[in-house]
């Protein structure tokens, strides 16, 4: 068995065991069950359902998620306040108000032996939390994650694990032989004429700038990757721009790598040369890159191995060259949407604009081809083009 098929088969199985170690709790007693972070979360005056709602003591839920808690006498109102990202909510009896902006509870909060219970949903995602039920079980995933503002590429590093959203600060960060690195999700790879610093085993990673913030992360190694993921899950790289320094032509690295992972969502991204491929992806599933453009690459846009249920939409791929455009080997289940691809040249003439041998479900749909340079256009028996104008 793979390496990466066996991760995931010990991933699934220790999933099982959880789910039936809470399937046997929930047999014995009445849920809805919450699972905070992935850990099950008791509850001294417990979470109900009504009419359709599960409710959830406000402070008990709020001090788990490691915010202040106050109750103002005179508004009749419970003020919260996130410690990590200052995300400040007020919930009243028929409003709530997320950072001065009111809005009005579609149920009203529930006041049960002088606790005050209120809809589950509205207070977790107020408090920036993502909200999933488990339906068989009756259990609520809450998946909280800290805020870190980071000025430089060691606390970029640093701070790049589980449940966590990195927000840029500045407009570059240069992940060129970084020290001081503390983390253990972090690992220096040797490159050939440096290091690239792979990000393992994460799950629910955000990297944004902050609102207002154009943020750039760059390398200068010609091997190197500019952001490399391995074994990660639940990945979301927003709003930021990435490639390497140097000219191009002379560098064997890309921009946004992924190893064993899935759940990975590129938005609203330039990823560009001299970079050889915008995206490059082996053994991943689930990968969805929307609005972002990839140009300029020395190979070409983006290379696909052994994947699954891969999405573009919206996309732009310009002015990348030499060899396939679209490099998909062995993958099932690849989209590109809504897209523009332009002005792309493949050099080699054993290349092709689009390659996917041994490929199987790959549509191009709705895409628009202007001005492409290939002897070659396609090389694979299932590729479909759908409503394209060439």
């Amino acid at each position: 068995m793979k390496r990466s098929n066996f991760v995931r088969y010990i991933g699934c199985c220790l999933m099982m065991v959880f789910l039936f170690s809470v399937s046997s709790f929930v047999f014995a007693e009445e849920g809805p069950y919450i699972a905070i972070n992935g850990q099950l979360t008791s509850f001294s005056n417990k979470p109900f359902l009504k009419n359709g709602t599960t409710y959830i003591p406000l402070r008990a839920l709020a001090e788990i998620l490691e915010c202040n808690v106050s109750w103002n006498n005179q508004k009749q109102i419970a003020e919260i306040k996130d410690k990590s990202s200052g995300r400040t909510v007020a919930i009243g009896a028929k409003n709530y108000t997320v950072n001065n902006v009111t809005k009005k509870l579609d149920t009203p909060n529930i006041i049960k032996n002088g606790v005050t219970f209120v809809p589950l949903r509205i207070a977790a995602e107020s408090l920036d939390c993502n909200v999933e039920w488990y339906a068989p079980d009756n259990i609520i995933f809450i998946e909280k994650y800290r805020t870190v503002e980071v000025s430089n590429a060691t606390e970029l590093l640093n701070n790049a694990k589980s449940y966590t959203k990195l927000v840029l600060t500045q407009p570059e960060y240069d992940l060129t032989n970084v020290g001081n690195i503390s983390n253990h999700k972090v690992k220096a790879d040797s490159v050939f004429d440096g290091v690239q610093y792979v990000i393992s085993g994460v799950s629910y990673l955000s990297i944004e700038p902050k609102k207002g913030v154009k943020s750039t992360l760059l390398v200068t190694p010609r091997y190197a990757n500019v952001l490399p993921f391995e074994d990660c899950s639940n990945i979301t790289i927003k709003g930021i721009t990435a490639g390497h320094t140097i000219d191009k032509g002379y560098c064997t690295g890309g921009v946004i790598e992924l190893r064993n992972s899935d759940a990975i969502n590129v938005e609203d991204c330039k990823l560009y040369g001299c970079g050889t491929y915008g995206v490059i992806a082996d053994e991943s599933v689930a990968i969805h890159v929307k609005n972002s453009e990839i140009y300029e690459c020395s190979y070409g846009a983006i290379d696909l191995a052994n994947c699954y249920n891969v999405k573009f939409s919206n996309c732009t791929f310009r002015d990348n060259e030499e060899f396939d455009i679209f490099s998909i080997k062995n993958c099932n289940n690849v989209e590109i949407a809504n897209s523009v691809i332009k002005n792309n040249r493949v050099k080699s003439k054993f290349a092709s604009l689009i390659s996917a041998p041994n490929s199987v479900n790959i549509n191009f749909k709705n895409c628009k081809f202007q001005n492409n340079t290939y002897s070659n256009f396609s090389n694979g028996k299932n590729i479909e083009l759908i409503e394209c104008d060439l």
